[in-house]
């Protein structure tokens, strides 16, 4: 698990120092926030390349938090999210899954088939 962790952490390392670098360049134009969501879109197909490698993870369940991460991301470079409020609202998602009723560390773990 470490290494999928390493991974990932680097993933988005790079893609924010490489939003830092497309805005540092083009200011704070249309082509900086297209080059921000293009960013934001490709780390997003990156994760997905990177999870397939590794069976025991819930592909599914995983996407669907990094794709609420994303959408919250492209909304905060959209301008459409203040920055602190997408903040809270990254940590609102880990928690919830996380220590959800059905989550990483919630729940019983245990499902019924009816």
């Amino acid at each position: 698990m470490q290494n999928i962790t390493v991974q990932l952490l680097v993933v988005f390392i790079m893609s924010g120092l490489l939003k830092i670098v497309v805005s540092m360049i083009f200011g704070s134009g249309t082509i900086a926030l297209v080059g921000g969501i293009l960013i934001d879109i490709a780390v997003l197909g990156i994760i997905y390349v990177l999870m397939q490698n590794y069976r025991f993870l819930n592909i599914r369940k995983m996407m669907i938090m990094i794709g609420g991460i994303t959408f919250i991301s492209i909304l905060v470079d959209l301008g459409i999210l203040r920055g602190d409020i997408g903040n809270l609202l990254v940590l609102a998602v880990l928690g919830w899954m996380m220590f959800g009723n059905s989550g990483f560390f919630g729940g019983n773990g245990s499902r019924r088939i009816r």
